[in-house]
């Protein structure tokens, strides 16, 4: 997913800002796995193992759904704009 996450941040950044959006990126990347874990263990250990799925499935879920609106239509719109 990051190879995607990338080309998508070379494509909609403009050129001066590109070295430091993706260091915010794996900035955010990093502190995701670190998050994540300790978020998933603290809800196996109130709620159960099957939650911690459940929770990440929506989790997903929304940001898809966050990307395809503010990422992807953006970025067709601008595509559409210069052909």
């Amino acid at each position: 997913m990051t190879p995607s996450v990338n080309i998508l941040i070379k494509k909609i950044t403009p050129a001066p800002l590109i070295g430091r959006v993706f260091g915010f990126a794996m900035s955010a990347g990093y502190l995701g796995v670190f998050g994540g874990a300790v978020l998933g263990g603290q809800v196996a250990a109130w709620f159960g193992v099957c939650y911690v799925f459940l929770i990440t499935g929506v989790l997903l879920l929304m940001n898809a759904v966050w990307v395809y609106f503010n990422v992807y239509k953006k970025l067709n719109n601008k595509e559409k704009i210069t052909m």
